[in-house]
């Protein structure tokens, strides 16, 4: 019986959200643009989606232009892409133009038939494999090895406590957030999912106070982070590439072309990593600032408090003290009771 494989399947949900049409997804899954929904390609796609249930369109759209041949350049940019380490992924993004296309895509076909016609392997083929949907840690054990993880600390779970327990409360909370399961969801490599969770987990562990604007913006910066780190890799690989590839060619001068973009594009990533790191700081510390601030007048308010009672409890024994002195006067004005008691003389003998 025939149905969709897992990869298929991630490639659905990854599409649906823009383009919820069942013939548009049949055709993008199976990189044929002749299907529609009512083949029984289209059938599988529609019995998943009802599954999920997620409610698609049957309308007409606009179909996708058909995937161009390959040119003699682009299988010569193949060759020396694969040999160099390069995925399938990447490669078809370089050839087609276009940083959307993902695995099993018209486009990543196209280049994977020529990689099996010329007898060419992916040497980064796991770093392609779709990966399952994010579940977020729920118990204690599986927090604390990824913190462990990420920061090479040493915490045992059955010692946690204290302000730790306010972290990885906190760090729980963090991880199941909707945006960030999107996010890691979106990664097709599971080596790049478990370093967005590393990074995200070392920036945030020990800041329990940061707002969901704040949380937002360390996504950002770890998802431009390992943009960074991707362009690296993409600029050295194609460093290398130009070194071999005959001066003078076509192919030599789109290498050029695409070096210089991702040159750019690293320069803007880096600057834009800045710019959020600055304001996270200013804004944070500005709020902690305010925060202590706030700490500092309350323990004003406590210490006057404090020294307005103090004040009173010595009003009050000053008043006692005066009425006692005043009851002790009062008693020595009657002179008959003093001077019988100078005398010797009782009260009961002179009556």
């Amino acid at each position: 019986m025939k149905q969709l494989s897992a990869e298929q399947k991630k490639l659905i949900l990854d599409n649906f959200k823009d383009h919820p049409n069942i013939e548009y997804l049949t055709q993008l899954v199976y990189g044929d643009n002749k299907l529609d929904g009512r083949s029984w390609q289209g059938k599988l796609v529609a019995a998943f989606l009802v599954e999920q249930k997620l409610n698609y369109r049957t309308t007409k759209f606009q179909k996708r232009e058909p995937v161009r041949e390959l040119t003699e350049d682009d299988k010569q940019y193949i060759i020396t892409a694969i040999q160099n380490g390069d995925t399938i992924v990447n490669v078809a993004r370089i050839i087609f133009k276009d940083d959307s296309v993902k695995r099993l895509s018209a486009e990543w076909r196209r280049v994977q038939t020529y990689c099996e016609v010329a007898g060419l392997s992916s040497l980064n083929d796991e770093d392609e494999v779709a990966i399952g949907v994010y579940q977020a840690p729920k118990d204690l054990i599986k927090l604390v090895n990824i913190v462990n993880s990420a920061l090479g600390t040493k915490i045992e779970a059955e010692k946690v406590s204290g302000k730790y327990k306010a972290y990885f409360d906190k760090l729980k909370i963090n991880l199941d957030n909707s945006k960030l399961k999107r996010i890691l969801n979106a990664y097709e490599s599971k080596k790049d999912r478990e370093l967005f969770v590393d990074e995200f987990v070392r920036l945030t562990f020990e800041k329990p106070d940061l707002t969901p604007d704040e949380l937002n913006l360390y996504m950002q910066i770890v998802r431009d982070g390992i943009s960074l780190e991707v362009l690296e890799g993409k600029i050295n690989k194609m460093n290398q590439m130009f070194m071999d590839i005959e001066e003078a060619s076509e192919l030599n001068q789109r290498f050029s072309e695409n070096l210089k973009a991702c040159v750019d594009e690293k320069n803007q990533v880096t600057k834009r990593i800045a710019d959020t790191t600055k304001k996270l700081q200013g804004d944070r510390g500005e709020r902690l600032k305010n925060q202590g601030r706030d700490e500092v007048s309350f323990l004003n308010i406590v210490q006057l408090a404090q020294e307005e009672l103090e004040r009173k409890n010595m009003l009050r024994l000053a008043e006692l003290q005066r009425a006692a002195i005043s009851e002790e006067a009062n008693r020595l004005e009657n002179l008959d009771d003093f001077v019988c008691r100078i005398m010797g003389v009782s009260k009961e003998e002179v009556i």
